[in-house]
């Protein structure tokens, strides 16, 4: 699924917003693509290439739920969005190739990791810009050495 904004018109405040949704792939392709602002509460993003994937114009944002058994989890490659929030909160990242990839981001942006859980990954976070990333409440995350994680 696609999110993307009216074309031709001047400003764009409009949004989607999934909540307590399935999304379940059979191994490929990409569950959810934002090109303008997608958020994903008490979702379940399941059997992807790329579960939830965040392009320039727009924003991924992930309120509890489950995002497993992907090869990317959750993938952010934005280098500009209309609106955008720095906190991915309560989401359980179990069973993904890499459960985060921060790819690009917005200027004098971040990621906060709120309450979450990172198990059975094989690369938790994937950081290759060296994001700043806060974590808050009780999330425990492998952040790799270098360029591949920045805390």
């Amino acid at each position: 699924m696609t999110v993307t904004p009216l074309s031709d018109t001047e400003r764009c405040h409009a949004y989607v917003r999934f909540s307590e949704v399935s999304f379940e792939g059979d191994g490929g392709g990409t569950g959810v693509t934002a090109r303008a602002p997608t958020y994903l509460e008490n979702c379940r993003v399941t059997g992807w290439d790329v579960g939830a994937l965040a392009v320039n114009g727009g924003w991924v944002y992930l309120h509890g739920g489950y995002i497993g058994g992907n090869g990317v989890g959750a993938r952010y490659d934005s280098a500009y969005s209309n609106s955008y929030t720095y906190t991915i909160r309560r989401i359980d990242f179990l069973n993904n190739t890499t459960a985060l990839e921060l790819l690009c981001l917005p200027p004098n942006s971040y990621a906060a990791l709120d309450d979450c859980r990172f198990r059975g990954n094989g690369t938790d976070v994937y950081n290759p810009g060296g994001y700043r990333i806060e974590v808050n409440n009780g999330t425990e995350v492998a952040l790799s050495a270098g360029r591949d994680a920045a805390a």
